[in-house]
């Protein structure tokens, strides 16, 4: 606190007044008590602090008049997520700890994303550029060279190197009423389900030759087509009042909002032809139940035939017998 300058000229670089330290023996004073230099805290921001001896693990809790050493109300806290209660109940953020890399509401959306979050929009396919345009029923979304888009399948063959089975069972229909396949081919026959297994109140057939004599088979044209031949078949509204559930006229719809079914007819109608086969089987054994009795019945004729011949020749050998004895009596 002491300089000497020219001329051996001392000074004072420290506290030149003395009339504002603090010496020992100062009475302390605010939130302090005692005196200096060894006061003690007697209040907090003016509140006063008890006196009182603290015990283990108590806490300075305010009682209405002073702070004084208390037992803590809370004696077991329960982590929750991203938290964790160690030993003297230290609470350790095990979450994130690091705000500056999070994602925040309002933040701009990048890579194949735009717009912010929490709603971004889908602006690319691994940095190919997605189209806005509104797709229309049964579009597929399709590179034009550019850009992604949605438009028609288009005319190219779909071909497969693998098997194509569908997600569920019994669920999805290959083509529609409105919406038909032109035509299918297989090398090898179609298989239709016809486990025992899997069906259920089995009845024998009432259909037969009966109904298949009430059936049109017919030849025709299909309208607005071009075909060098003539198709064979039947006309599915006259085949519904004579078999009805071999033709499809309408088909059920699931309501999404209340899970409720409704039927919805069809745009065209159609049969199920194979459905025709046990009807034609049927018919067939009919058919041959009847060729069977007829047969049964010429056979007896046939029989009585030959038992009158028999009859007629008999008769035929006693009238030449008689003109035999007539002319020797003459």
């Amino acid at each position: 606190g002491i300089s000497i300058g020219a001329n051996n000229t001392i000074t004072n670089t420290g506290d030149t007044d003395g009339s504002d330290d603090i010496n020992t023996g100062d009475a302390a004073g605010g939130d302090l008590s005692g005196t200096y230099p060894d006061p003690t805290v007697a209040a907090l921001q003016g509140f006063a602090v008890a006196g009182t001896t603290p015990g283990t693990d108590e806490v300075l809790k305010w009682n209405g008049t002073a702070w004084a050493p208390a037992a803590d109300d809370t004696t077991a806290l329960t982590a929750g997520t991203g938290i964790a209660i160690g030993a003297n109940n230290t609470i350790t953020n095990t979450g994130d700890t690091d705000g500056s890399d999070d994602i925040n509401t309002g933040d701009a959306a990048g890579g194949d994303l735009s717009g912010t979050y929490p709603n971004p929009t889908v602006g690319a396919l691994q940095g190919t550029a997605v189209v806005g345009t509104t797709p229309q029923n049964l579009e597929v979304l399709k590179f034009d060279g550019t850009n992604w888009g949605p438009d028609t399948l288009g005319t190219a063959d779909l071909i497969a190197n693998s098997n194509l089975i569908p997600t569920a069972d019994q669920t999805y229909d290959l083509g529609s009423g409105a919406l038909a396949w032109n035509n299918i081919y297989s090398f090898n026959a179609l298989n239709v389900t016809s486990d025992r297994r899997a069906k259920e109140d089995v009845q024998d057939l009432n259909y037969g030759l009966n109904e298949i004599l009430k059936l049109r088979p017919v030849s025709y044209n299909w309208k607005d087509r071009v075909s060098d031949h003539r198709y064979l078949g039947l006309i599915a509204q006259e085949v519904s009042p004579v078999l009805g559930e071999i033709v499809n006229t309408h088909r059920l719809e699931i309501d999404p909002l209340t899970g409720q079914s409704r039927r919805v007819e069809l745009n065209r109608y159609s049969i199920r032809y194979t459905e025709l086969l046990p009807v034609m089987i049927k018919g067939m054994q009919e058919q041959q139940s009847l060729i069977e009795a007829q047969q049964e019945k010429i056979e007896a004729q046939e029989a009585r035939i030959r038992e009158l011949e028999a009859q007629q020749d008999l008769l035929q050998q006693m009238e030449a017998r008689l003109r035999a004895l007539e002319t020797k009596e003459e």
